[in-house]
């Protein structure tokens, strides 16, 4: 042995042992991940008190026009852009919500109902009752009830459309007047007219229970127009629901888009002509007045209110962020913490260090007692003693010590911890030629003892035993050529 191996021995790091250093210490892991998950958490909720104690202050600040001075040509330019956002703002709402704009044009359900009226001199105002029916009090709340389509009511007047066969017939192409369809046979009829009331919708169930409540009001008027005229005569001559398509759809909902993006560009366009101070006095002014003098004023504050959930929604989110973050820094001032702890410990930290740095002879590892742990203690001993191997038995060390010889021999090792002096005892009791002492470097008499001897066991207290006594420990022994025999090192396991 010599000094300098003794000074290599600090520099042996087995990462094996450091990993299951800190395992065993996984309960102040645990507490410093949970207060740096609260720490974070509560740097969070500070954040998002001052984000919106700075809004409330924003918002309270009083905003005046006194100082602005803006020429009257702008003024008429500002107005002007006020009204085109309002038209946008119009024309975007019906592009969202209009059932037409949703319509495929390619394929749709159109439901017609056609009745052929004959009255006399009445039939044009039996003509006009039937085509009412599409404009009578409640009918647009009836049919979307019916519907099952979500949208408001207004918007299934669009879908409603009511003409007579002598305007169908003035709009027909020359060469379809003289075919032998639907519109010929009633135009050929004498003196009465056709109704054709029609309803559209982008499914067919939707389209069946409409037609059913038209229908109804259909059949209920004629019942009416029958008692009520003197001559009457009527015939339905068509009541179906079909898939269709029409072009027609496709060119109302492209001059839609197109007039929205009209208002759009024309308010741009007048928006930029503006300076920054203009623009702010803009957007102050007008911003509020336009959507005040329109519906959308409503659908504003939805949006403010989904913002508003939005922004809760995104502080909760901003909070994970912070907890996690709370726990990974907990997570690394752990790691930082215990690892530095372990690379400064100046004891002998693990039992490999004992038994690989000091070469001398290891005749035993003893676990401090044979208590097992529960729980989470209990699966780290046991991974560590599948990696490592289980602790020795006291009977198996004092047979190693006795292979070594009856001369006498001293066990030197931390008498103050009551751990080591019970195994020195125990060993004592079975080994008659053994003696017990402190370490021969601490203790005249100890020095003494292993002198006459001439051999010597340390016994080394894993965790407690300090490096500089077994350093100094084999130094001692080599200057008085003392043999060292063997070591036993006691370890919590």
């Amino acid at each position: 042995m010599n000094e300098r191996s003794y000074q290599n021995a600090d520099e042996v790091i087995d990462l094996v042992d450091l990993l299951f250093y800190l395992l065993k210490r996984w309960k102040s892991f645990l507490v410093l991940l949970v207060i740096g998950a609260l720490l974070g958490s509560g740097v969070c909720a500070l954040k998002a008190v001052q984000t919106r104690n700075a809004k409330v202050a924003a918002s309270q600040t009083e905003w005046s026009a006194a100082g602005y001075d803006i020429d009257d040509e702008v003024i008429v330019q500002m107005e002007m852009a006020a009204q085109y956002r309002k038209q946008y703002l119009e024309q975007l709402a019906y592009c969202q919500n209009s059932i037409l704009m949703q319509l495929d044009p390619n394929s749709f359900y159109e439901g017609q109902l056609t009745w052929y009226i004959s009255a006399g001199d009445d039939t044009n105002l039996a003509i006009s009752r039937f085509r009412n029916i599409i404009k009578s009090d409640g009918i647009l709340e009836e049919l979307q009830a019916a519907s099952g389509l979500d949208c408001e009511s207004s918007y299934i007047e669009e879908l409603l459309s009511a003409s007579t066969s002598a305007e169908l017939i003035d709009r027909a192409p020359e060469e379809s007047k003289s075919g032998t369809d639907l519109y010929t046979y009633i135009s050929d009829t004498g003196n009465g007219l056709g109704i054709i009331i029609k309803v559209v919708a982008p499914d067919e169930e939707s389209c069946t229970q409409m037609l059913s409540v038209l229908r109804e009001k259909a059949e209920d008027l004629d019942s009416e127009c029958a008692s009520s005229y003197e001559v009457y005569s009527s015939v339905k001559v068509s009541d179906s629901v079909q898939q269709t398509a029409n072009s027609a759809y496709l060119t109302w909902q492209d001059k839609s888009l197109t007039r929205m993006y009209t208002y759009l560009t024309n308010e741009q366009k007048l928006e930029d002509a503006f300076t920054s101070t203009e623009l702010d006095y803009y957007k102050h002014v007008y911003y509020t007045e336009s959507l005040e003098e329109t519906d959308v004023t409503a659908e504003t504050g939805v949006a403010a209110e989904a913002d508003a959930d939005t922004e809760i929604s995104l502080s909760f989110s901003g909070m994970k962020k912070y907890v996690l973050i709370g726990a990974v820094v907990g997570l690394f001032i752990w790691a930082c913490w215990f690892g530095l702890s372990y690379l400064l410990d100046k004891s002998i930290r693990t039992y490999g260090e004992a038994k690989d740095c000091y070469r001398v002879p290891m005749l035993g590892r003893l676990a401090v007692d044979d208590r097992k742990a529960r729980g989470i203690d209990g699966l780290i001993d046991s991974l560590y003693g599948r990696i490592k191997g289980s602790p020795d038995t006291i009977p198996y060390v004092i047979s190693a010590i006795n292979t070594i010889g009856d001369e006498r021999t001293v066990l030197c090792g931390n008498i103050e911890y009551g751990e080591v002096q019970a195994v020195m005892q125990e060993f004592q009791k079975s080994c008659a030629q053994i003696e017990i002492e402190d370490f021969a470097g601490k203790s005249v008499h100890a020095l003494e003892r292993v002198k006459e001897t001439g051999r010597e066991i340390l016994v080394v207290r894993i965790g407690k035993t300090k490096k500089a006594e077994i350093r100094r420990e084999l130094e001692i022994c080599r200057m008085q050529k003392i043999q060292v025999v063997g070591m036993v090192a006691i370890e919590n396991i």
